[in-house]
């Protein structure tokens, strides 16, 4: 998100009745005059399955996760699955999504760098028989390692697909950096009675591309600097049937990867890191025997 005036930002509650908020830092993003440094750029990758914990889906070593359990997933260095894009050594941090399946219980789970104390924080909030993600921008710890805490009474199982990476001061790798937007930017609405952009509902297992350079705030695909990655909020609303939403690179096969789950007749979103085609451009797949629309926010991107 980025900072407003007096280092601030708003947060707004659109609804009839009160409600209460928890913040939780991860990180800063500093501007092109205040860097002191090549560290921090960040290299977008396509979205990888880096972990899955269920029995039958399984990715890398780890099990199902116990009540009040953690497990270490490899990010970068030994011990990674050989999909990963992401290199083993001049990596600082790492843009995930994270995902629980089926929890026996209500309760969260935290995402920290391994080597490093359980922090006060979270990452996500379940009920029990929920599957649910977000998105985690969270440091490398040791041996290239990150912890998933399982903070509930009952065991759970967890997804993490990655979608890019942020190099170290060690690292010659280069990359791109992060510009906000002003405000959020509405690019895609499939609602029949509210929509923007030339897309309709999405039907079963149905597809839209929706171009992100060259939208209001961001640059086109062949400006001198163009847009290599978008930072998007994606939200779904009246699904007919359980399903999940994929965002990809427009010029790339659909991956195995998900940024969003939900259960019939629900209205969620997700903050989503995407790499861009070549043009500028994402594909957005629902993975479900119904219908839903989709809502796209562009908050900023990287060059």
């Amino acid at each position: 998100m980025p900072v407003g005036a007096g280092g601030q930002v708003t947060v707004y509650n659109g609804s009839v009745g009160s409600t209460d908020i928890v913040v939780d830092v991860s990180g800063w993003v500093a501007t092109p005059a205040a860097s002191l440094g090549p560290d921090g750029l960040y290299n977008p990758v396509v979205p990888t399955r880096i972990a899955d914990t269920r029995p039958g889906f399984q990715v890398g070593p780890n099990p199902t996760v116990g009540p009040g359990g953690v497990i270490s997933v490899a990010v970068a260095g030994p011990g990674q699955v050989p999909a990963n894009p992401v290199p083993a050594t001049g990596v600082s941090a790492v843009v995930l999504n994270v995902t629980v399946v089926n929890p026996a219980s209500a309760g969260f789970i935290t995402v920290y760098p391994a080597g490093e104390a359980l922090p006060l924080a979270a990452n996500l909030n379940f009920t029990a028989d929920q599957t649910v993600p977000n998105r985690v921008i969270v440091k490398v710890g040791a041996g290239g390692l990150v912890n998933i805490y399982n903070g509930s009474g009952g065991a759970a199982n967890v997804v993490v697909d990655v979608g890019g990476w942020f190099i170290s001061a060690a690292s010659a790798a280069g990359g791109t950096r992060f510009n906000g937007l002003a405000a959020p930017n509405r690019i895609t609405d499939t609602r029949p009675d509210l929509q923007i952009g030339p897309n309709t509902t999405l039907g079963a297992n149905g597809e839209i591309t929706v171009a992100v350079a060259g939208t209001p705030g961001v640059p086109a695909f062949n400006a001198p600097s163009p847009p290599r990655a978008a930072v998007l909020n994606v939200a779904i609303t009246g699904p007919s049937a359980a399903g999940f939403l994929t965002v990809y690179p427009a010029d790339t096969p659909r991956p195995l990867a998900a940024d969003q789950n939900w259960p019939p007749n629900d209205t969620r979103s997700n903050l989503v890191v995407v790499k861009l085609s070549a043009t500028g451009a994402i594909k957005v797949f629902n993975g479900s025997p119904g219908a839903v629309n989709v809502i796209i926010d562009v908050i900023g991107w990287y060059a």
